[in-house]
Formats: structure tokens, C-alpha cells, sequence
């Protein structure tokens, strides 16, 4: 009925079979649908469209064949052959914005899924649990030095340098050295990234990466540890089998966040500004480690050249910013 009035290039969008299906559905999942609802129709943080939106991240909810991202929610919500892709997919994005900030719906990378209503409570108080900033970029130095980066030690001709592992102004692991390999995030303070503040601590014995900052590797670990941290003050084993389940899915949640930030630190790494010797490096490549062995190289080469190292013990230091 709702598509004999439309013309032959109108199309049915996944949304239009909801209503079909409203009233055989549990009532936990209309109340959520319903208070979409009436929040859009008073203008409280919703749109119309955005209710239709919801309404296809639940029926594909348990349909693993397809995943819950921008692409594919953008093609479910075609109405029209000729309608244009790229100013949907902007809009498909900025409801998913409004969902997320509006707690109808979760974001796991690129996935987004339809919450229920205890699904939103504890996602809620997910969201409300707090994480120290210094927890995060530990996490982000162990990542950086214990996975991405392993050496200990650089290796320039026949000489072995040892370096000290820092994230922003945090010590991570190795100290006492003279060479210092230090990766800055987006965590930092903004005037230690300003680039003539750069430039000028490299020209001492620091070699300095900005790493990208089109990169959600610090959003994607915080929520990590959210999640976990709020685990740890449940007693999980004594709630009820549906919060238990819910739990446990979150748990996965982490974990899968914590894989996709060290991808993330990783393209970071890559993408990122290199400084050594009062130098802006163009350094060219797709692996991180290759590139921060470049810049290490160049550090080494340079002080070497300036007359500053003569033997091993004379090293300098290695930085890393954010872009």
C-alpha cells in the first residue's frame, strides 16, 4: 500500500518491512522503537529518519551475512533507483551520530548495532565509567614497543644503540639511555605539538613522529577499557542470564577494540610526521617499522656527521608526534 502511489523508479527500503512485523515483536524491542519515535516527533535529539534507520539496524540485528556498517546501511535505505549515494551516505553517517550520542545504538568500529533496553542501560554505564587518560597511552606504549615495535635496540652498521621507549611524557620501558624513541599522541599536551616546538626539540637528541591523527586509536582503546573496567566491579556470576549474555558480548567488544587500535597504531605510525635533527622527514613507505628505522637511521647518521657521536656511547634521541 505504502509504495502503489509511487512511481517505477521508487524501490522498498529494508525499513517499510518493520511495521509488518511491530506487533509480533517483544515488547522490549517496541519501547525502544517507540520512544525513537515520540523523541523525534518532539524534536528531542531524533529525526523521523533516523527511527527508520533504527528500525533496519534491528531487523538485520541478527542477520550475520550482512554487516551493519555505513555501506550497507546506506544501499537498505535506498528508496529510489536514481536517489544520490554519496549525499545518503552523508546523511546515513550523521544519524548514526545522533543514535550513538542518543544511546539507541553502539558503535564497534565500523559496526553499529541496535540496543536494547538493557543493552542501553549498561551501555550507559559504560559510558559513564572513568579511565585515566595515563591508563590509555600505557596501553598505547605497550602496544607500540611490545608488538609493533620490538627491537630494543638499534643496530647502525656494526654498532648496537639502546634507546629509552616513551609515549608523550610517559616512560614506558627502557631508561638511562641516550637515545630516546618517543612516539607523541593525541593525548598530548597541544602545545607540544605546535611544529616549530617540534622542529626545535629534534635539532637536540630527539628524533620526534606525530602520529596521524585519522586515526581512532586512542577512542577505540578507551572504550576498551570502559568496558573492562566495568566488568571488573560487577559480580557477574550472580546476575541474571540475559545481563550475563549481555556482558559477555561486550567482553568480545573489548577485545576486538583492542585489535582494531593496534591496526590503528600501526596506519598512525605510517601516516604519521617525522622530526629528527630540526627536520621535517618525508619518509616514504607502508610499514611502520621500516619507517621508524629510517628515522632512526637518519638520527644517527646526522649526529654522526655533526661530529657528536664517536662511539656507540655517544648516541642521541629518537621522537615520535602526532599528525
Amino acid at each position: 500500500q505504502k509504495m502503489q502511489d509511487k512511481n517505477e523508479m521508487a524501490l522498498v527500503p529494508l525499513y517499510e518491512f518493520y511495521d509488518t512485523l511491530h506487533s509480533f515483536l517483544d515488547t522490549a524491542v517496541r519501547s525502544v522503537i517507540e520512544r525513537a519515535e515520540r523523541a523525534a516527533e518532539k524534536n528531542q535529539g531524533l529525526t523521523l529518519k533516523d527511527v527508520k534507520l533504527l528500525k533496519i539496524l534491528y531487523l538485520i540485528r541478527y542477520i550475520d551475512d550482512i554487516k551493519s556498517n555505513i555501506e550497507n546501511l546506506t544501499i537498505l535505505m535506498v528508496n529510489y533507483i536514481n536517489v544520490e549515494k554519496l549525499e545518503l551516505k552523508k546523511k546515513v553517517k550523521e544519524s548514526l551520530e545522533r543514535l550513538v550520542r542518543q544511546n539507541y545504538v553502539a558503535r564497534n568500529g565500523d559496526i553499529y548495532s541496535f540496543l536494547t533496553d538493557e543493552e542501553q542501560d549498561i551501555s550507559r554505564e559504560i559510558k559513564n565509567t572513568p579511565v585515566d587518560t595515563s591508563t590509555i597511552v600505557s596501553k598505547i606504549g605497550d602496544i607500540i614497543f611490545s608488538d609493533i615495535y620490538q627491537n630494543k635496540k638499534y643496530r647502525y652498521n656494526k654498532y648496537d644503540f639502546s634507546f629509552n621507549e616513551k609515549v608523550d611524557g610517559m616512560v614506558i620501558g627502557n631508561t638511562g639511555n641516550n637515545m630516546t624513541l618517543r612516539f607523541m599522541t593525541v593525548a598530548a599536551d597541544p602545545n607540544e605539538l605546535q611544529e616549530l616546538k617540534l622542529i626545535t626539540d629534534s635539532k637536540g637528541d630527539e628524533a620526534i613522529c606525530v602520529l596521524s591523527d585519522s586515526y581512532q586509536y586512542f577512542e577505540s582503546l578507551e572504550q576498551a577499557e570502559k568496558i573492562r573496567k566495568y566488568i571488573k566491579q560487577k559480580n557477574v556470576s550472580q546476575l541474571p542470564e540475559t545481563i550475563q549474555r549481555i556482558i559477555a558480548d561486550r567482553q568480545r567488544e573489548a577485545y576486538n577494540l583492542e585489535l582494531q587500535a593496534r591496526d590503528e597504531i600501526t596506519n598512525a605510525i605510517i601516516d604519521g610526521k617525522y622530526y629528527v635533527s630540526g627536520e621535517v622527514l618525508n619518509i616514504v613507505g607502508n610499514d611502520a617499522k621500516a619507517k621508524i628505522n629510517k628515522a632512526l637511521e637518519y638520527l644517527v647518521s646526522a649526529r654522526q656527521n655533526m661530529g657528536y657521536i664517536k662511539n656507540p656511547s655517544d648516541f642521541g634521541t629518537v621522537y615520535f608526534a602526532e599528525a
